[in-house]
């Protein structure tokens, strides 16, 4: 009897608790790029309660709403189930089944199938990202495009844009026609910006034409790399030596170090100015840096060879002195007798030639001047040619032929016309004769006759004008 009570008591329980749940049709055709609903009826309640739906097979693109209400005895509650595929949904038959749960834990389920297609018209099937997917790197981008429709599509807009951490230029353009049935493939490569942060980005594309727009995306990951940049920023090469500037440079987003190295050879080393290197050896300067994501270090140096230039000038001129100055022939002019000017005394005046051409010269000319306080007379060895002048006599010989390293002495004396204390001056003699096509004049040091007294001497023309008196 007892069991029979209890039995009754849960039978009545269920009854007193039972509701119904049921959608509006078996299966719900969801076209891509469209929000489609169907409907889920409540009814049969024998008393208030709170149901709580759940949805078994839910994908992203499906909406149930709400997910909780209040079932009154007696009354109606309608739910709704939205679906929203978008381009990348792949298409075919969704099962979903939805759960409903109340308060005393009775449970209702329902199935629904969503057919998941494509309506006629062009859509993005699918976007590829490829390259190399890094800072300053540059991202190939295939839009896979196709006309599921029958009818040719003209004038279609297709438009990106890059979307993540870090801002990335979109672009957009007219694709003239789509054939129907048929799959063109738009590409394009743009360059990532330097320092781009590393992660997850999305390509948004959108298509629009006539009235219809329809959207799809796909993520690619930009890597974290250090993206080290060189450029030679100058070179300036010069007479002596060369100039260099080298800029390094990290575009990438993570840290990095570089190292630079140049050629620098031992020679080099020696003129070698500018940015201290970090190592130095076997013809090899390096310069190692460590850069933080846009960070610039700068190397610049020289080498100039101008002391060497200098070196080596100073070299040439003096060997062109020793060549040019010292071969040649000098005279000297010297006084053989060191006495008193006195009227009627007898002075020796010596020219000594010496050949340092190193070679024969033909055709020496050498000549002197005696002031006309002096009278001339002949000496040892070959006789000058004497001319008259205004305030002397010009004394000349020719010599035909100077042997190399010849050393030759020309004499001749004076005889001064009246006593003079100190000394006299003489002019400069001059030796003239060609070496190769030049023409070349040298001239003898200074000499003077007789000797220096403590009073101060007398000049020529005080003694020209003592003379006339």
């Amino acid at each position: 009897m007892k069991v029979l009570t209890l039995a009754a008591f849960l039978l009545l329980s269920s009854v007193a608790f039972a509701f119904n749940v049921q959608f509006d049709r078996e299966t719900l055709v969801a076209p891509i790029d469209s929000t489609n609903r169907a409907e889920i009826f409540f009814s049969g309640a024998s008393a208030d309660d709170t149901i709580t739906l759940s949805l078994v097979g839910e994908k992203p693109w499906m909406l149930l709403t709400p997910t909780q209400f209040a079932l009154r005895k007696g009354e109606n509650v309608t739910v709704s189930l939205f679906a929203s595929p978008k381009g990348d949904t792949p298409l075919g038959l969704y099962r979903v089944r939805i759960m409903a749960e109340s308060t005393v834990k009775e449970r209702k389920t329902a199935d629904l199938y969503i057919s998941v297609e494509r309506e006629s018209g062009v859509y993005i099937e699918r976007i590829i990202v490829t390259g190399d997917l890094a800072p300053t790197g540059l991202a190939h981008i295939e839009f896979h495009l196709k006309n599921y429709g029958m009818v040719t599509m003209n004038d279609i807009s297709l438009s990106a844009n890059i979307q993540g951490k870090d801002p990335v230029s979109g672009f957009s353009e007219t694709v003239n026609n789509v054939n129907p049935l048929k799959t063109i493939i738009i590409e394009k490569t743009i360059t990532l910006p330097e320092r781009l942060v590393a992660g997850e980005y999305v390509v948004d594309a959108k298509i629009s034409y006539k009235d219809i727009s329809r959207d799809f995306q796909t993520k690619f990951a930009v890597s974290e790399r250090a993206i080290i940049n060189k450029e030679v920023v100058d070179y300036t090469p010069s007479f002596a030596g060369y100039s260099k500037t080298v800029k390094i440079t990290n575009k990438g987003n993570k840290d990095g170090d570089y190292t630079l190295t140049e050629a620098i050879s031992s020679f080099d080393a020696v003129f070698y100015s500018g940015t201290n290197p970090t190592s130095a050896g076997s013809g090899q300067y390096a310069w190692n840096a460590v850069l933080k994501p846009g960070e610039t270090a700068t190397i610049s140096y020289r080498v100039d060879y101008m002391p060497l230039v200098l070196f080596l000038l100073a070299i040439l001129v003096f060997s062109w002195y020793i060549i040019v100055k010292l071969r040649t022939i000098r005279i000297t002019k010297f006084i053989m007798q060191k006495r008193m000017i006195e009227e009627g005394s007898e002075f020796t005046i010596g020219l000594e030639l010496k050949n340092a051409i190193g070679t024969n010269v033909q055709d020496v000319v050498v000549r002197d001047f005696v002031p006309s306080v002096f009278d001339v007379k002949e000496g040892e060895g070959p006789r000058p040619v004497k001319r008259k002048a205004a305030h002397g006599t010009e004394l000349e010989w020719k010599i035909n032929e100077l042997f190399s390293k010849e050393d030759r002495i020309l004499s001749y004396k004076i005889v001064p016309v009246f006593g003079v204390h100190g000394q006299i001056a003489l002019p400069q003699a001059t030796t003239r004769f060609k070496f190769g096509n030049r023409a070349i004049e040298n001239k003898s040091n200074v000499t003077a006759v007789g000797v220096a007294s403590k009073e101060k001497g007398e000049n020529l023309e005080d003694i020209f004008s003592k003379k006339k008196k």
